[in-house]
């Protein structure tokens, strides 16, 4: 794949993102925009910027947001905060308050070490305990302990997941499988550590795991309790990658020859497709980013027995997908002349990894899958003595 052109693509469309930012704080806020610094990215940055301005209920104030990232001696005597209904309020790039109080307003009185602050209503102290943020080993990506009001309202149907419990029982799985990345796919990890901020590890029976410009810089990871690395190798390069993606198509209109929001199915000709053009294009660099890892891994022999045999399922599902998805695009009268070179790029990702493993990998059955790749299902068809597994 063409990382020099997709890493260019993605500085654009991360510096593009930050001036719109820039610009959206300055207009409705510029005391606090004078509060920060211009040339920092981290302000900027911070997911949940762009979640309040597109929120239509704000349940946090913006300084709330913000405050973590003003200069100690440049901030408020004092601001105010909202807790969400386990009574935790989070200012992001300080940490969680762990209080007794559901219900706002919270005045919040700041110190340059954070568990020095103090909290009161209505002149009483409240009790609370402060606890760190979390980043991720050998990064600036922070991996959300609780939920927060803001967040809450991307999961569908008010669900309100227990992300304490689900952050317990995966935090080791999702940097074990940082790692592995960090090692055998550094062009990928770069990339991460320039577009993603922030990452939710949660635990649904109606949603599936996520990316989405409503919380910009956020991968969402729905972890089951059987997860372990092996899932998370593949989410974290699928839903890392579109965040990746999103920088990479900041100017989105630029790649389509036709207004992006049309319906795929007008040049796929399934009538079922319910997806737009822009949709469509979008689960493209995910399946580069995720296929490519695979092979590294696989090359570097990282897993063996059950997880090797749940791994290479989730390849040749994953394999087989990415060659329809492509084909949606082949005939290209949709895209514009930098959309085909993009797609181009993918094609020859596709070649690249499939001339590597198309002599084993498309032995194993995969009929049995839906959307999200089942390995209950996988091993109904594909029991795990296979011949093939045995073979590598």
């Amino acid at each position: 794949m063409n990382y020099e052109f997709i890493n260019q693509k993605t500085a654009e469309g991360r510096d593009g993102y930050i001036q719109y930012i820039n610009l959206l704080l300055y207009k409705n806020r510029k005391d606090l925009f004078d509060l920060l610094e211009f040339d920092a990215d981290a302000p900027f940055m911070e997911p949940m910027l762009y979640t309040w301005f597109n929120a239509r209920e704000k349940k946090i104030p913006l300084e709330q947001i913000v405050y973590g990232y003003i200069v100690p001696e440049k901030r408020p005597g004092s601001i105010t905060v909202y807790p969400d209904r386990s009574g935790i309020i989070y200012l992001p790039n300080i940490g969680y308050y762990h209080t007794d109080i559901t219900e706002g307003p919270i005045e919040y009185y700041g110190h340059e070490k954070a568990f020095l602050a103090r909290l009161m209503v209505n002149g009483e102290v409240v009790n609370a305990t402060c606890e760190p943020i979390c980043l991720l080993p050998d990064s600036g990506i922070e991996l959300c302990l609780h939920n927060d009001p803001l967040l809450n309202t991307l999961f569908e149907g008010n669900e309100d997941p227990a992300i304490e419990d689900v952050v317990s029982r995966h935090k080791q799985h999702l940097e074990k499988a940082l790692a592995y990345i960090k090692i055998y796919y550094p062009e990928f990890d770069a990339l991460l550590q320039a577009t993603v901020k922030k990452v939710v590890i949660f635990k649904s029976k109606q949603m599936r795991s996520f990316a989405s410009m409503l919380a910009n810089g956020t991968a969402f990871f729905n972890a089951q309790d059987w997860h372990d690395e092996v899932f998370f190798c593949e989410d974290i390069t699928h839903q890392c990658g579109h965040v990746i993606y999103y920088a990479v198509m900041f100017d989105k209109n630029s790649f389509f020859s036709v207004p992006p929001e049309t319906p795929i199915k007008q040049f796929n000709n399934r009538s079922n497709d319910v997806r737009t053009v822009l949709g469509a294009f979008y689960s493209l660099l995910p399946f580069c980013f995720s296929n490519t890892n695979s092979w590294r891994l696989l090359d570097g022999e990282i897993f063996s027995d059950r997880q090797l045999h749940e791994f290479l399922g989730r390849f040749a599902f994953r394999m087989r997908k990415f060659k329809i998805a492509l084909e949606d695009f082949r005939s290209g009268e949709m895209l514009s002349e930098k959309g085909r070179l993009l797609w181009s790029a993918f094609e020859e990702a596709l070649n690249e990894v499939d001339e590597k493993v198309n002599y084993f990998l498309y032995q194993y059955d995969t009929s049995s899958q839906t959307y999200d790749f089942s390995y209950e299902n996988f091993l109904l068809l594909n029991p795990i003595a296979n011949p093939v597994t045995n073979q590598l």
